[in-house]
């Protein structure tokens, strides 16, 4: 889980800044629009872009870009079977992490469909639903993950008491004869 955190972070939060910074010119890349974006931000970004820039785009979008979803799909819906007890809130929480990777998928995809043509009305449209989706889902992923993480963490202390496994327990009785160091008699 982690591991797939850390691509998450490293293609959000390093990969594509840096190519905002060096490709776009200082025009915000559609991925960080917080409240989706317009045609005339779509027109902007593809013109700073350039043709070459657009290629590059779409080469992160295939690559890192397609990773990192994937992984945290996949790590999330790990981490939500092995620490969610019920069924229904494990069949909702991995709902949630499903519809993150799926719509973290098919954003990119209309967002290069966006760029490659920012006349179409209707593909920038969906890209920012997508985008916008994506950051509703993202903060639902975040309470999934605290929610998770919580009742596994309740689960396993209730476990440890029920069970006496805690650090230092040790029985406070024996039956006779099972003393340390006592003979069995036989």
């Amino acid at each position: 889980m982690a591991v797939a955190a850390a691509l998450w972070l490293w293609v959000h939060a390093w990969i594509l800044p840096g190519f905002a910074a060096a490709a776009a010119g200082g025009t915000p890349l559609a991925e960080w629009t917080l409240g989706g974006f317009d045609q005339e931000h779509a027109r902007a970004l593809a013109a700073s872009l350039g043709e070459e820039g657009r290629a590059a785009y779409e080469g992160i979008h295939r690559s890192s870009g397609l990773l990192a979803p994937l992984f945290v799909g996949l790590a999330w819906l790990l981490f939500v079977a092995l620490n969610t007890a019920s069924r229904a809130r494990r069949w909702t929480r991995s709902a949630v992490v499903l519809a993150f990777a799926g719509v973290s998928l098919a954003g990119n995809s209309a967002i290069d469909a966006a760029l490659a043509d920012p006349g179409d009305g209707a593909a920038v449209t969906t890209a920012s639903l997508l985008v916008l989706a994506r950051w509703v889902l993202l903060v639902l992923l975040l309470a999934v993950t605290a929610l998770t993480a919580a009742e596994g963490l309740r689960r396993r202390a209730s476990a440890r008491v029920a069970g006496g496994d805690r650090a230092g327990d040790a029985p406070l009785s024996r039956p006779r004869g099972q003393e340390p160091g006592a003979r069995t008699g036989r």
